[in-house]
């Protein structure tokens, strides 16, 4: 028996797959295709993160204005086996 969680699921990944169906392609490159009326048209969802594209863009302009975390030395974190 289906539970409704994974009806959920099973329909989330169904319309994000429909949803880049339909918005293909790149900046340079974009071609969209509805089949029927328009009201079967989605929101652009990213095919990576299945959110919409802007979403992704704010993301990563809030993570590139964050600063790059320094690495600690490899032997300052080694135990000490003596």
């Amino acid at each position: 028996m289906i539970t409704a969680v994974k009806r959920l699921y099973h329909t989330c990944y169904c319309l994000s797959g429909l949803s880049v169906a339909q918005h293909f392609g790149s900046r340079d490159f974009h071609h969209e295709l509805i089949l029927g009326k328009e009201e079967n048209r989605l929101a652009p969802t990213h095919p990576v993160y299945n959110i919409c594209p802007d979403k992704v863009a704010q993301a990563i302009e809030h993570f590139h204005q964050l600063p790059v975390p320094e690495q600690k030395e490899a032997a300052a974190d080694a135990p000490d086996v003596s």
